[in-house]
């Protein structure tokens, strides 16, 4: 049985054949804010500091501040709205900050990891991670996303020296954000299969080992964390052991980001990304079953210009750029000749994540009380459906939703 709040190190072997390590040296799980102040001194001695978080947050925030300064930390506070859009203009109070601010300390969720991790990257100096909620592991990936639909990009950074994991923070967080944080949980099963066939399509991309131990390591964490009492703090440390593996071993865009993202745009209420995560990843599950488990013949890849531009008139944006995106994924005779020779196993694995799915949607629905009403007011089944069609049209070339239109 893994101990998911013991953190250690992670190595990987990656497709150079060379053993890589992740940038985070430490993930601690406390009750004492003393830990925050320790792992700052681990980064800076002494001196001039931000720290960055959101609205919802100030008054953590203000614990944080309050010990930094008693720790002889001169400390400048940086506070985005609510839900503030992930672009470079956000980005530019980071970056603008006085030279002499030499560590970023991030307190909140995604947007404001995104942010700062982009600006410490900018900027050249280290920061660091205190996720306010269990709401997802990527910000312990080196890299960061701004930007949404066709505008979306992904920029590299460096993961954060340190994360620290508050338990009477995790503990009081929102349900939608232990909903969320449980919906990248169970998205990151969709996303390991997706690796795996990219594993087959380029064997170089990926190692055998590798996938085997992030994939146990998924399933031991969605073990412990549906049987846990205490499921926010078991959640929020799953989420960092799977983020610590990933460092050193499997990440990368996949389909449930690309589809996620979109559910985003065409929603006009904001939920925590990990919920579109989540129906993301039930829908590409879904679809994985009963494309290859259930019909067994191949037909020509589909022409993907409609579907490029029913995706601008929902999610905004010009038609070509998607089209530009598209053509970038290409449907070679190759790729169709590993479709054809790899099919049973490619349905054998969605197959697998599907005989989950309706114990994990069951799980998702307590966590997420008004889940049903939010979907059939914003996003109906229908619309769900559509959006996931064409979604394949900018999805990686070798993700199932990509594959669709050749089955």
């Amino acid at each position: 049985m893994v101990d998911l709040k013991r953190f250690e190190p992670v190595d990987g072997v990656c497709a150079c054949g060379k053993t890589h390590r992740g940038g985070t040296r430490s993930i601690q799980l406390t009750r004492d804010l003393q830990t925050l102040a320790d792992a700052c001194k681990d980064a800076l001695a002494g001196g001039h500091l931000a720290l960055v978080a959101s609205q919802e947050y100030l008054p953590a925030a203000d614990s944080a501040a309050d010990i930094l300064e008693r720790n002889g930390y001169r400390v400048t506070r940086v506070t985005y709205p609510d839900h503030a859009e992930r672009t470079q203009e956000s980005a530019a109070d980071l970056i603008g900050l006085a030279d002499d601010v030499r560590l970023l300390v991030a307190l909140g969720e995604s947007c404001v990891f995104d942010l700062t991790k982009y600006a410490a990257h900018v900027r050249g100096c280290d920061w660091i991670a205190v996720p306010a909620s269990p709401f997802d592991f990527d910000y312990l990936l080196p890299v960061c996303v701004l930007g949404n639909g066709a505008k979306r990009v992904s920029y590299t950074a460096h993961s954060p020296l340190h994360a620290i994991l508050v338990e009477p923070w995790l503990q009081n967080a929102a349900p939608i954000a232990v909903a969320a944080g449980y919906g990248s949980l169970v998205a990151r099963g969709a996303d390991l299969v997706e690796y795996r066939m990219r594993g087959a399509y380029d064997p170089q991309s990926a190692c055998e080992a590798l996938w085997e131990r992030d994939y146990r390591l998924w399933e031991t964490c969605l073990q412990q964390v549906e049987n846990a009492q205490d499921k926010p703090v078991t959640l929020a440390c799953a989420l960092a052991q799977i983020g610590l593996h990933a460092q050193g071993g499997l990440w990368g865009q996949t389909a449930c980001d690309v589809l996620g993202d979109l559910i985003e745009c065409v929603c006009d209420q904001a939920v925590p990304h990990g919920i579109h995560r989540m129906l993301s990843a039930t829908a590409q599950t879904v679809i994985g079953y009963i494309r290859l488990a259930q019909q067994p013949s191949l037909r020509v890849p589909c022409d993907w210009t409609q579907a490029c531009v029913r995706l601008a008139r929902a999610c905004g944006g010009d038609s070509s750029e998607y089209i530009v995106l598209a053509a970038a994924q290409t449907m070679d005779a190759q790729r169709m000749h590993v479709l054809s020779e790899y099919r049973a196993d490619f349905a054998a694995w969605w197959t697998a994540l599907r005989d989950g799915l309706r114990e994990r949607c069951k799980t998702f629905r307590r966590l997420f009380p008004d889940a049903g009403y939010w979907m059939s007011t914003y996003l109906p089944y229908e619309k769900l459906w559509q959006l996931t069609q064409d979604a394949g049209a900018i999805c990686p070339a070798y993700s199932l939703l990509r594959l669709q239109g050749a089955l």
